[in-house]
């Protein structure tokens, strides 16, 4: 019956399938197959191949993708990788939106044959491509710049980073085969910030046409002068980029960015980016993670300048307190936010910016490391921001079952979620059961831990009531467990982890009081995609056999240093979840070479294992392995076999 349906019925059907599930589908027949390869469906679609493709493979079909975008991986200048490139391009060049030559030893040859037949092409990557700017004579003659410019007349994107002998004239040259670009990025480039007046150029270089032998600063600003009617997007992480050079950027006439990204900017400071913020008032997306001397005033300057701020990152900005995160209660169009570690920001700070209506649109919410984080926080917040998808609390130690309790009950549309290293989560808050055993930081003045207690008090003698004050959890047995069950239950006010229904990405990594209790009761998430479970060494086998039926659609399992876990119960992980594409299972000291041979017979699609550390498994077994499975590109073997001694 499934034959008989229309394929435009089919391609409807798919629309509301994610990828996975459209793989699967695509297998059913050959309607099913025409149906995935609708351009409806294939917006997103990178196909990878390498030099060490045969040239007589079937890349023909490549040419019904009407939409697709290619990653040349591993190429380099010889004939065989010019022949693969041309015959490709033959099928797939009409139609190509987006080529990465990224790590490439391509000639200059080879990149003008590929791309003089890529009239559709909106983004190229060029970035670690060094070889193709070493000589210095990339689109050197005329004739070839004009024939690409007709070509690239609808390039938008170029990425340019971590090209190390990049100059201006080279910059130039490549720039302006592509009149209508809009996103640049220059990240990991040396960009030279003094005035190229006092720079010796090439022989024969003209003063337009820049230095031959560094890429200043000086060239780029004259190039964003007359690019700014469409410019958009400027990547300059990772460069030596100052306040100064910031704020002749940003007051350029007619230039009005979208996105500023300046990520591990180590000379900028508040004042320059401040200044910045102030001229660019239509960005929407800031990126400062890892600038150590940006704080406070840059999201003050956001909160007052930036009215169509959709994603800050401020990813390692130590520097950040709760002055400034008070304040983002006040931008309502902010869709993604990072503040971990930010290790001053207090609970207090988080409540007054981030549990307020007005940012009710928040859809994503990083505070990975923040230490003060509690549950008092996270209750408030998941009652207000309840369209948040993705959130991320690993390592926010003081969170308790309270707050799994409070997410699983408001946060129904969460597709990722991190708890990892949350260390005083139990099976209870799992469960969705909440008691008053549970001991949380209430009591700061007593709490053992010094960063929340007065510096006056820190060397001050241990009172014995401080002993009665203990900030781990009591652990509930599964006598108790099971009778709060059955009391929350009448009362209707149980909210399992599995209430998160769409939940596709699951992080419980190194969570050591949740046990096979829990995990075999709510692992029921049908679009789960990546389970991490590591270093939760109560878990057995009884938990491997829930997730071989609870969770059909994993692809990604980390189960290392899970030491209960032994072959058997793995067989049934292996022979149920037909997607499995990437396996850990480090220190899982009762796994054998019958785990290994298993995993040769069952796992067709497997491209990543870990089993470093797994004393039982022998060399010899993981070399058949790989001989047997071609597909397998990333193995991890360390201390096999002599494991225990090299731990001893």
């Amino acid at each position: 019956m499934a034959s008989n349906l229309p394929v435009e019925v089919v391609t409807h059907i798919m629309k509301y399938l994610g990828v996975s599930d459209r793989k699967e589908a695509s297998l059913v027949n050959r309607t099913w197959y025409e149906a995935s390869l609708d351009p409806i469906l294939q917006r997103d679609l990178v196909v990878t191949f390498s030099s060490s493709r045969k040239c007589d493979d079937p890349i023909t079909d490549f040419g019904r993708r009407r939409n697709p975008n290619v990653i040349l991986d591993q190429l380099d200048g010889s004939s065989r990788s010019k022949e693969l490139l041309l015959k490709s391009c033959q099928h797939m060049g009409p139609n190509l939106q987006m080529v990465s030559f990224r790590g490439s030893d391509i000639t200059e040859n080879i990149f003008f044959s590929f791309l003089i037949h890529c009239n559709s092409l909106i983004k190229l990557d060029l970035s670690c491509c060094n070889a193709l700017f070493m000589s210095g004579k990339l689109l050197e003659k005329e004739m070839d710049r004009s024939k690409l410019k007709h070509v690239l007349k609808h390039l938008k994107e170029l990425n340019l980073s971590s090209i190390r002998q990049i100059s201006d004239e080279t910059f130039n040259r490549i720039t302006s085969v592509a009149p209508g670009l809009e996103v640049l990025s220059l990240e990991l480039c040396t960009l030279w910030f003094q005035s190229t007046a006092y720079l010796s150029r090439g022989r024969g270089a003209s003063r337009n046409s820049g230095s031959s032998n560094i890429l200043s600063f000086d060239n780029l600003v004259n190039y964003l002068k007359q690019q700014c009617p469409t410019f958009k997007s400027i990547n300059l992480s990772r460069t030596a980029i100052n306040d100064e050079s910031l704020e002749v950027l940003a007051e350029i006439p007619g230039l009005y960015l979208k996105e500023l990204h300046l990520d591990t900017c180590k000379e900028l400071t508040d004042k320059g980016l401040a200044c910045a913020l102030r001229k660019q008032t239509k960005l929407e997306v800031v990126d400062c993670r890892s600038c150590s001397e940006v704080g406070n005033g840059t999201i003050m300057a956001i909160t007052e300048h930036l009215p169509n701020i959709r994603q800050i990152n401020l990813r390692q900005c130590l520097r950040i307190t709760d002055t400034s995160v008070a304040g983002l209660c006040n931008i309502p169009s902010i869709r993604k936010l990072d503040l971990s570690p930010c290790h001053d920001v207090t609970t207090k700070g988080l409540i007054l910016g981030l549990s307020s209506p007005t940012i009710s649109g928040l859809t994503q919410l990083s505070l990975n490391g923040c230490n003060a984080v509690s549950d008092k926080f996270v209750f408030s917040m998941s009652g207000v921001l309840k369209n948040l998808e993705k959130l991320d609390l690993s390592s926010c130690f003081s969170i308790t079952d309270v707050s799994v309790h409070a997410i699983s009950k408001n946060l129904k549309y969460l597709t990722h979620l991190n708890l990892g290293w949350c260390k005083h989560i139990t099976d209870a808050g799992l469960l969705g059961l909440v008691n008053d055993k549970i001991l949380k930081h209430e009591h700061d003045a007593l709490c053992k831990c010094m960063r929340k207690m007065d510096k006056s008090d820190v060397f001050k003698f241990y009172h014995p009531t401080m002993a009665k004050i203990d900030p781990v959890p009591v652990l509930l047995n599964e006598k108790e467990i099971k009778e709060l069950q059955r009391q929350q239950q009448e009362e209707g006010q149980i909210y399992p982890i599995s209430n998160l229904a769409r939940l596709q990405v699951l992080n419980l990594e190194a969570i050591p009081s949740i046990t096979d209790i829990s995990l075999t009761q709510v692992i029921t998430f049908k679009e789960l995609r990546t389970l991490n479970l590591t270093m939760c060494k109560k878990l057995s086998d009884a938990t491997l056999f829930r997730i071989a039926t609870g969770a059909p659609s994993l692809e990604e399992l980390s189960i290392g240093q899970c030491t209960k876990i032994t072959d058997n119960g793995l067989y049934l992980v292996l022979k149920s979840l037909q997607r499995l594409t990437s396996l850990h299972v480090t220190s899982c000291d009762l796994l054998t070479d019958k785990t290994v041979s298993r995993i040769a017979e069952k796992c067709k699609r497997l491209r990543h294992l870990d089993v470093s550390f797994c004393s039982l498994i022998t060399e010899e077994a993981m070399d058949v392995l790989e001989s047997h499975l071609q597909h397998l590109t990333d193995v991890k073997k360390r201390y096999i076999t002599m494991a225990e001694y090299v731990m001893v």
